[in-house]
């Protein structure tokens, strides 16, 4: 096979990898999202840390206001093949 050929095969190979990491990423971001609003948080914030993927997991720094109205911010991660939320600072 030419060269090019396997180049084009890498980045295509490479491309639906990256993709799909940014498309689970965005679910467990909608994860912690509702969690948190079905404990009363508003104003969330949530940051994917796409550089920091611990051990499989997905990692976010999150910030939001209780419904006591107090501000919090912590980091997070989420199993990237489960939906198992492990805080650093539990809401």
């Amino acid at each position: 096979m030419d060269f090019w050929l396997w180049v084009v095969i890498f980045v295509i190979i490479l491309g639906i990898g990256l993709g799909f990491s940014y498309f689970v990423a965005r679910r467990k971001k909608e994860i912690l999202r509702s969690t948190l609003e079905a404990r009363g948080a508003r104003e969330i914030a949530i940051t994917w840390q796409s550089w920091n993927i611990d051990r499989g997991n997905y990692v976010y720094d999150v910030t939001y206001v209780d419904a006591e109205g107090k501000h919090h911010a912590t980091t997070c991660k989420v199993e990237a093949w489960g939906n198992r939320i492990f805080w650093e600072d539990r809401p």
